[in-house]
């Protein structure tokens, strides 16, 4: 059996929390929705022409894809942080979590750098 490598449109992981910070570090969301939409739920309220938000997920799901924060699990969740937002928005994504010499397990919290920039 093959690990996913996509998340199931708008949904996130079983038993996870998302929470996502501005530039100055100060924490504005902090969920376990599943249904947390970047779109929906930062960009609308939060975003101008150029922002940086820190996202960090992580989740206590029994599912063997949701074990450890190896690549294949990380590109996932990457795909899903910039799907809904790609057409209207450039979009970077930097890891801050920085991988011991095996991959964290996925009950570790795991933070990217999202930095946005409107196409127009």
């Amino acid at each position: 059996m093959t690990k996913l490598k996509r998340l199931p449109t708008m949904d996130w992981p079983p038993n996870s929390t998302i929470r996502v910070a501005d530039a100055a570090y100060r924490i504005f969301v902090d969920t376990t929705d599943r249904r947390f939409s970047i779109p929906e739920d930062v960009l609308a309220k939060e975003a101008g022409e150029k922002c940086v938000f820190y996202i960090g997920l992580r989740t206590d799901s029994v599912l063997a894809v949701w074990t450890r924060w190896d690549e294949e699990t990380l590109q996932g969740v990457e795909h899903a942080l910039r799907r809904d937002i790609q057409d209207e928005w450039d979009v970077w994504l930097s890891r801050l979590t920085i991988p011991a010499t095996r991959a964290p397990r996925c009950s570790t919290e795991f933070v990217w750098q999202m930095r946005l920039r409107r196409r127009g």
